[in-house]
């Protein structure tokens, strides 16, 4: 098959298989028309967490073992610099970015990706020539195959290389609306659940804070971290804070005006600051009437802000001040 050919196969692939759970394996297969050099092909992907080195999921390979892989993947990391690591993985700001490198896990001082848009030097025995796709999630994609013998790449490799990641960009850019249109849907119909789990969805999509979660629901302490893990798996969302905007965006939706938290789900303390508030008066006008600081009133707000499921004074205004 040709270079122009396997690479229509790999975009083919890419879109046909992007809604599939063996996207990347189904994708690597096809890429070993371009990629592969005949010592294997290797996929993984991994997340950007808050530190400058990537957590590397398992790897899927074609021939090549699943221990050689993790060896070289991990051999590479060990020897490249902080700074070179940084460049590689580094979150985009806005959308989906590929970048085709060589990386070189054998030889600590090469281990400097270059671009196959530029001039290469000879890619060397155990080489591997990858399409690396960053998203701005933090999550990515390295999709390569390992050189068996020296070898530099032609004008028409790096064309077909070129033209892969490109279009890669999109099937993962598609699979991420597929995602985010799932999680959508699945923190809709959390926040509508009946019983503790419904309730914890509720509470977070109301701004509510985690540690006094288990007071406010009566749970035992600690298990609302377990219920909070169940949300993310339910939605298929890694991060914390991306449930709670998930949650929260679904919560006006779910709740139907009737059936949203009134005024006397309040305390009569947080009832009094609220409708303080709903007069207009200041935190400290409210605190001098009642006697109390300001630093009280604003806490009495804070918490009668997350019962009734609003973030500001111009929210609450629009639901109750009417």
């Amino acid at each position: 098959m040709s270079l122009h050919a396997s690479a229509r196969q790999v975009v083919e692939v890419a879109y046909r298989a992007a809604a599939s759970t063996d996207w990347l394996a189904e994708v690597t297969r096809a890429a070993a028309g371009i990629l592969s050099r005949g010592r294997g092909m290797i996929a993984f992907e991994y997340t950007m967490g808050r530190t400058d080195v990537p957590a590397v999921h398992p790897p899927i390979t074609r021939d090549l073992s699943v221990a050689r892989a993790n060896e070289m993947v991990s051999g590479a990391l060990a020897t490249m610099p902080v700074s070179m690591i940084g460049r590689l993985f580094a979150r985009p700001s806005r959308t989906v970015q590929s970048s085709t490198e060589v990386l070189c896990p054998g030889r600590p001082l090469a281990s400097v990706s270059k671009l196959l848009g530029q001039q290469l030097a000879t890619i060397g025995a155990g080489d591997c020539i990858a399409i690396n796709l960053r998203a701005p999630s933090g999550r990515g994609i390295v999709l390569g195959g390992l050189c068996a013998e020296v070898t530099t790449l032609s004008r028409d490799e790096r064309r077909a290389s070129s033209l892969a990641a490109r279009h890669l960009e999109g099937a993962l850019r598609l699979r991420d609306v597929r995602a985010v249109e799932t999680a959508d849907a699945a923190a809709f119909a959390l926040v509508r659940a009946p019983g503790i789990v419904g309730d914890v969805a509720r509470a977070l999509a109301s701004g509510a804070a985690q540690k006094y979660l288990a007071i406010e629901l009566g749970l035992p302490p600690g298990s609302v971290y377990r219920y909070i893990e169940l949300l993310k798996a339910e939605t298929g969302l890694a991060s914390t804070v991306h449930l709670v905007a998930a949650l929260r965006e679904a919560l006006p939706e779910a709740l139907p005006q009737a059936h949203r938290p009134t005024l006397a789900v309040l305390s009569a303390s947080e009832r009094e600051v609220i409708e303080g508030a709903l007069r207009g008066l200041t935190s400290r006008e409210i605190a001098e009437l009642r006697g109390s600081s300001s630093r009280t009133v604003e806490n009495l707000l804070a918490s009668a802000y997350r019962r009734l499921g609003v973030a500001s004074r111009k929210e609450l205004a629009a639901r109750f001040g009417g």
